[in-house]
């Protein structure tokens, strides 16, 4: 996998909240930002401007049809 550095703006208080995670997970920045984007592409979807969490059903739909079904 390549991997490429970029930049982006957080504020104090992000800086100590992602920091914190990082002691908290043993991760440095890089892997708790990788984490964090996984865990939303996988678990979250959006839904009228706001951030909701797919259930499980939801989840394993695909193209409108739940597996197993």
């Amino acid at each position: 996998m390549t991997k490429k550095v970029i930049s982006f703006r957080l504020s104090d208080a992000d800086i100590a909240d992602l920091d914190e995670l990082c002691v908290r997970l043993k991760y440095n920045r890089s892997e708790v930002i990788s984490e964090a984007i996984a865990l939303l592409m996988r678990d979250y979807t959006h839904d009228g401007g706001r951030l909701v969490k797919r259930t499980p059903w939801l989840a394993s739909m695909e193209d409108g049809k739940i597996e197993g079904a």
